[in-house]
């Protein structure tokens, strides 16, 4: 394997693959350029290329290059100065055989490049035109074809002679098919010889469009597809159900031209016309039809691809009445195309050398490009391919079995059975013949599919069993030349034991917040490959209940590694409350191996709740809801299950799950929720939404919010109930509704107001207030109904239950300490009753057990209200080290008397506490340069324990990794440039205000809101667990192997920790839109006006690109890596195993990728802590340690010393895999590094290496 780079604009990578290092194998080489061009055209006789993209900023063409086939030399046409300045599209186009001319546009002129010199001709233009583009040039570069424009959709055909530089005239149509003149005519391409040209009349006219082949030898034109009658002027097709032409290509040769042909009943099929012989041919059977993108070389064999109008299709050669897949054809050669080129498909191939060998195409609509050469032509390479070679088996080869009786092998292509049953054997491993079969036919609804049948037979546990199909047995349908090759499959004995369960994670017993198949699935392993019963399904209980409450879907492994396995998860996410214990229950026979026999044994796990809806509350507030962090803590019910209006869709609203819904201003102010009453038909709403349960101490409480309506025309009404129960509901059924309407309090029917403008919610917000007096000392829920009919919409934010307390505490006591003994405990009463006059205060400071550490006595006192009493115990509360310690106050106040209850995390060492930032941007955001100044601003003041993760999910951006379901419906992100700190709310990375008519831009929000905000916060907070991670690349198997180790400052039981893996990748060429290129401002720096950034467009190299998640299918990471009880300051090690050309298909040069290792609590979703490591991280070599005495190394105040023999090399790295000192040793060193975290120092004397990670 051959590995290539272009530095600088394109960024090409370029691998080389071959099957093996012998003559007359294929050539692979799979281009990726980083500004999305792709090759377009290539040389008559195959050893050049050139490539052109399109600026994702101004949508115009550009970035054109020429490619060397042989070489892999890429040449960039414009230079970066003419990139960041030109105005009009550039493209290259075509390309002689000798790689000197290459022909295109200019400035959206047509001309050409002569290599030699560096300068680009424009040619001459027809009258009364400004612009247009060369499409194609003869291998010697005499002649070239294309088309002037006027602007608009007005063309005209150009013919011009390089050599001379004069324009050829020629006598081309005028008239499109419907007898129009649009004035809209174009060569698109000529033969070799410069004999032929081929072109089209009205383009933009699909039923009316006429292409044609033009011989300038008898000056005529003849339509393709087509005759025309002079005397009647029309065109009538030359078979019967032809509509019209749809593209056209010409071999170098001028003999053959093939396109796509639409027919009448819209079906799309390729054609083919020979121009010697004048013979037109539709291929309109079944294999045929959707098939477009159609490239035909010298001997008249035809490439096309399908879906026909697809950005994702699969490239076939058609060779006699047969097409062959591309990858089909290279696995005769022993080449996987996915896995050597990691594209997702085979695209389409833009055209093939004179010696139909070598072909150029594009696997996708942008970057992805490829060249491919064979040993023999691709027509004499399909004769080489085994029309039956590629089939699928059931039950699957190589699985173990209880039971043999029926296997089907399903073909891509129909086929007929030649042989008879007794053909086909059972053998065992000696070779005796077990069964002979009962059937060998055709499935009698896929005539693709082969069924065997044979008399049920158990398989001996751990014997080995083959099934032949001897050569020649079967045909495909209708050629009986075309037979298979002998077919073996092989089987292994299960026994007749039922299935057994070898592991299920999350555990058993253990304890877990919710089930969701994105997030917490339950995966259950067994001892064989499995399948899921028809129609069979799990049931979740609860508690005692007799009657499960849920279903839960059951789901068999479709992959190598997941054979073995099913995944248990409900269709939407099921949480399990804390308080609860919950069964699932797998009833026998649900599961069975292949065979359909040896049915499980009835299965049952058993898992703790977790799961708490938050209430946010502090002294005064018993709850508070703003709804940032969406509807995670309110309980929805849907009464109506009415269709929403498609305007109610596109704000995520649907008929069952979103009564209500998170809703925000553009700005991502003003968070609210939000319910409608829109439908489709027209229908009344019955959407509630429900507080958690709270309890109302007293009769000082009282409930306010904020709420609005939507539009002006509509009356939208609101319904606020209070219901006072000592039942905790979890969730909303038709029952519970039921007691809310019958034994709740209505304390609110009234209509909104919907403001001045229906656009905006911030400013137009009415405040609401009700006494809670009636519901002192009982627990309540608040509920929020939406009851209108063919109404519009009502909003509701800022819900509070607010308590005017008699007193007040504040502890002065961090969340968290280090290896501490004992802590001292202090704090302040303070005083909230106004009427009151308090004498005396007794305090108690009791531990987890209750006994009395210390008291507090005091009389003679006059305190009133607002007035503070600090106290501080004279005995410390002891503390046990790796654990959470419990304590209490106890408080009386005069005649009032409360106990504080709170606790102190007592960690063993303090972890090493990473951030990770998840920014949705793009590169044609104008606004996106705010999140990069941000990440630059948060990257100098925390270095390496900052992790930024950029997904480029910006419509049309070419670095877009498919992150949109994870960062929009996952995280919520739908704007640019928004972003979510450790998975905590969204925000903004920076804010502007205006003071006299003067904007002002910063990186802190008045409301704290910002990334650098909530970054402070963030690392102002302890964490629990310590990670670091390597990262190795396996160039062989194509693995990226990381190492990780996990130690946790606490020891805990109950979790449930999920490790999420993104691979990002840096040094990715692009274009970044700016809208701050007209703004002067400090904090703006290099994108301001006159900054080196300061224009509107400029080139832009991008780091930290997201390019893969793993898994992909859980955004909470992989489960049970972590046990579920751990012990404080144990390492918990493992190696997570990521492939590049399966997993991370978007990586353009793994070399250039770093990855992050996220911990996240599965229950909560809560974040817990990430390390970040490059690709062959040099803290990969943590392990390399010659034990050598000579050699010291030490930390302290920030500085690093080694004492190493004269001469030892000294290097320090970050945690990411960046250098920060290296020096000589002479005896001994003193290094100062900037920064805190982690660092790895490696020193070298010799042969002998000693790699050490230190704290700085």
């Amino acid at each position: 394997m051959k590995v290539c780079f272009m530095l600088g604009m394109g960024l090409l990578m370029c691998q080389n693959i071959v099957a093996q290092e012998t003559a007359g194998t294929p050539i692979l080489n799979a281009y990726t350029f980083s500004d999305g061009s792709l090759l377009h055209s290539m040389s008559n006789n195959g050893k050049w290329a050139v490539a052109y993209g399109a600026d994702a900023a101004s949508s115009a063409y550009s970035f054109p290059k020429l490619i060397n086939l042989e070489t892999q030399e890429v040449k960039d046409l414009l230079s970066e100065s003419e990139l960041n300045n030109i105005s009009g599209e550039a493209t290259a186009t075509d390309v002689t055989d000798d790689g000197n001319i290459v022909v295109g546009s200019k400035e959206g002129k047509p001309g050409y490049w002569t290599i030699s010199t560096g300068k680009f001709t424009t040619v001459k233009l027809a009258t009364n035109t400004i612009g247009g583009r060369i499409n194609a040039v003869t291998p010697d570069g005499r002649y070239a074809v294309g088309q002037s424009t006027k602007g608009g959709y007005d063309e005209v055909p150009m013919l011009w002679d390089l050599e001379n530089g004069t324009v050829k005239e020629t006598n081309w149509p005028k008239t499109d098919l419907g007898g129009q003149n649009q004035g809209m005519t174009r060569f698109i391409g000529i033969s070799a010889d410069g004999r032929y040209i081929v072109g089209c009349v009205s383009y933009s006219y699909p039923s009316d469009v006429l292409y044609f082949v033009y011989d300038r030898d008898n000056k005529t034109t003849d339509p393709i597809g087509f005759d025309y009658d002079e005397a009647s002027k029309t065109y009538s097709p030359k078979v019967a159900e032809l509509h019209h032409i749809d593209g056209v290509h010409i071999s170098a040769n001028g003999k053959w031209v093939g396109g796509n042909a639409y027919l009448t009943n819209d079906a799309v099929v390729p054609y083919r016309y020979n121009l010697e012989t004048g013979e037109f041919e539709c291929f309109n059977n079944t294999e045929s039809q959707d098939k477009g993108c159609v490239t035909i070389d010298n001997m008249g064999t035809i490439y096309a691809s399908t879906p026909a109008y697809s950005p994702s299709r699969t490239q076939f050669v058609m060779n006699g009445k047969y097409w062959y897949s591309l990858d089909e054809l290279l696995k005769v050669y022993g080449i996987d195309f996915y896995k050597k080129t990691g594209y997702d498909a085979t695209g389409y191939i833009w055209c093939a050398s004179d010696d139909c060998k070598t072909v150029i195409g594009n696997a996708y609509i942008s970057q992805e490009s490829y060249m491919l050469t064979l040993p023999v032509t691709f027509a004499e390479a399909c004769g080489a391919v085994n029309l039956l070679s590629d089939y699928s088996v059931t039950p699957r080869n190589g699985s173990s079995l209880t039971n043999m009786s029926n296997v089907s092998i399903k073909f891509t292509r129909n086929v007929e059975v030649l042989g008879n049953k007794n053909d086909i054997v059972l053998k065992d491993e000696e070779g005796n013949t077990v069964k002979t079969a009962l059937k060998f036919a055709i499935n009698s609804s896929n005539n693709s599919t082969v069924e065997i049948g044979f008399r049920t037979v158990t398989l001996d546990a751990g014997k080995k069993y083959t099934i032949e199909i001897p050569a020649g047995t079967i045909c495909v349908a209708g050629d009986r030349e075309r037979t298979n090759e002998a077919i073996t499959l092989t089987y292994t004995g299960h026994g007749t034991a039922p299935v057994a369960m070898t592991a299920v994670v999350p555990e058993n017993n253990s304890t877990v917040g919710h089930l969701s198949m994105t997030t917490n699935p339950v995966v259950l392993t067994f001892d064989t490959d499995v399948k899921v019963a028809e129609g069979a399904v799990a049931q979740l209980y609860r508690n005692d209940e007799e009657e499960p409450f849920t279903q839960l879907n059951l789901l068999a492994g479709n992959t190598e590694s997941t054979y073995k396995q099913v995944m248990v998860y409900p269709t939407t996410i099921e949480n399990l409350y804390k308080g609860n214990t919950y069964r699932i229950v797998i009833e026998e026979g649900a599961i069975t191996d292949l065979s359909g026999a040896s049915k499980n044994e009835k299965i049952e796990i058993t898992y703790e709740g977790s799961y708490e809806r938050t209430v946010v509350s502090d002294d005064t507030h018993i709850y508070q809801e703003n709804f940032a962090l969406g509807m995670t803590n309110m309980m929805l019910y849907d009464g109506d299950h009415n269709t929403p209006v498609e305007e109610m869709q596109a704000w995520m609203f649907n008929a069952t799950t979103t009564p209500w819904w998170y809703a925000a201003d553009d700005d991502y102010s003003n968070t609210c929720a939000v319910s409608h009453s829109m439908y489709d038909p027209a229908g009344k709403s019955n959407d509630w939404m429900v507080t958690p349960q709270l309890y109302i101490p007293d009769g000082k409480c009282f409930l306010s919010f904020k709420a609005q309506s939507f539009r002006k025309a509509k009356t939208d009404k609101l319904k606020v109930i209070v219901y006072a129960t000592e039942v905790t509901y979890n969730d909303l059924t038709d029952a519970t509704i039921e007691k809310f309407i019958n034994e709740g309090d209505v304390v609110m029917d009234e209509v909104l107001s919907p403001g001045a403008n229906e656009g905006i919610l911030g400013g137009e917000w009415q405040n609401y207030s009700f006494k809670l007096d009636k519901y002192a000392g009982k627990n309540i829920y608040i509920a929020f109904v939406n009851e209108n009919e063919n109404q519009s919409a009502v909003f509701v934010t800022d819900i509070q239950v607010v308590h005017n307390q008699d007193f007040t505490i504040a502890l002065t006591l961090p969340e968290s300490v280090v290896a501490k003994e004992s802590q001292d405990i202090k704090g302040t009463i303070t005083v909230k009753n106004g009427t009151e006059t308090y004498s005396d205060i007794k305090l108690q400071l009791l531990d987890a057990n209750n006994n009395v550490v210390d008291e507090i006595a005091e009389s003679g006192l006059s305190l009133k209200v607002d007035d503070k009493y600090e106290f501080a115990f004279s005995k410390p509360l002891p503390l046990t080290i790796g654990t959470v310690n419990n304590f209490s106050i106890s408080i009386q106040l005069g005649s009032l008397s409360d106990v504080f209850v709170t606790s102190i995390k007592n960690l063993a060492f303090t972890p090493t506490k990473r951030i990770v930032l998840e920014e949705n941007t793009g590169q044609g955001c104008q606004n996106c340069p705010l999140g990069h100044l941000a990440i630059d601003k948060l990257t100098e003041v925390y270095g390496d324990r900052f992790i930024p993760l950029c997904y480029h999910t910006y419509t049309g951006d070419n670095l877009e990794s498919g992150m949109t379901e994870y960062t929009a419906y996952f995280l919520g992100m739908t704007a640019a440039p928004q972003g979510r700190i450790n998975r905590g709310a969204i925000a903004s990375p920076m804010v502007s205000y205006t003071e006299n008519g003067v904007v002002d831009y910063t990186f802190y929000a008045k409301d704290g809101s910002c990334w650098m905000d909530i970054a402070n916060e963030e690392f102002a907070k302890e964490t629990e667990a310590d990670i670091n991670i390597d990262v190795e690349y396996d160039e062989t198997t194509g693995n990226l192997n990381i190492p990780y180790s996990v130690k946790f400052a606490l020891s805990q039981d109950k979790l449930n920790i999920g490790m999420l893996c993104v691979v990002t990748e840096d040094n990715l060429s692009g274009f970044q839109q700016n809208n701050l290129y007209s703004m002067t401002d400090e904090d703006l720096g290099e994108w301001q006006k006159d900054g080196a950034y300061g224009k509107s467009i400029v080139r832009y190299v991008f780091n930290d690109v997201a390019r893969a998640l793993y898994p992909s299918n859980n955004y909470n990471g992989q489960l049970g890596l972590i046990p579920t009880s751990v012990e404080g300051s144990k390492e918990y090690t493992g190696t997570i195993t990521i492939n590049v050309n399966k997993n991370a298909s978007y990586v353009s040069d793994v070399n250039n990728c770093k990855v992050t290792c996220m911990m996240i609590d599965a229950n909560t979703g809560a974040y817990i802590n990430a390390a970040r490591a490059a690709v062959n991280d040099p803290s990969g070599i943590d392990s390399i340690n010659s034990d050598n005495s000579d050699i010291n190394i030490y930390a302290a105040n920030g500085n690093i010393y080694v004492n190493a023999p004269e001469g030892a090399t000294v290097n320090v790295y970050s945690v990411d895999g960046q250098t920060l000192a290296t020096t000589k040793v002479n005896g001994s060193a003193h290094l100062q590094v900037n920064g805190n975290g982690m660092a790895i120092v490696r020193v070298a004397a010799g042969k002998d290496v000693v790699v050490k990670k230190i704290a700085l």
